[in-house]
């Protein structure tokens, strides 16, 4: 059984995040922001394949991408990605935490 510790809702999906640090979505994966590579429509939750050794403790979704946040404090991130929105200069430029960019992990 799935205990849902938080979860959102975005454009066309939901993503679950677990009490025990797991992230599983539904819905929407056309440009993986399910952390699944095939881009079909998820219709039962599916565990988001991200990284199998890290335990999520945040998770954050925009309009075609999702962000993940580990228990280490790296980001992951997986989806559209044609404005920055999963980082680059942009974060760069719009946090005062100048190791932040190095930490995230492009998934495409």
């Amino acid at each position: 059984m799935l205990t849902v510790y938080f979860w959102i809702v975005n454009y066309k999906n939901i993503i679950f995040l677990s009490g025990k640090g797991l992230c599983y979505g539904i819905g929407d994966n056309s440009n993986g922001q399910l952390g699944s590579k095939d881009g079909e429509i998820l219709y039962s939750p599916n565990k988001v394949n991200i990284n199998e050794e890290k335990q999520f403790v945040k998770i954050s979704a925009g309009f075609q991408h999702s962000l993940f946040l580990t228990i280490d404090g790296e980001v992951y991130g997986c989806g559209k990605c044609d404005k920055n929105q999963l980082g680059g200069e942009i974060l760069a430029k719009y946090t005062n935490k100048s190791n932040l960019r190095g930490r995230i992990i492009f998934l495409n």
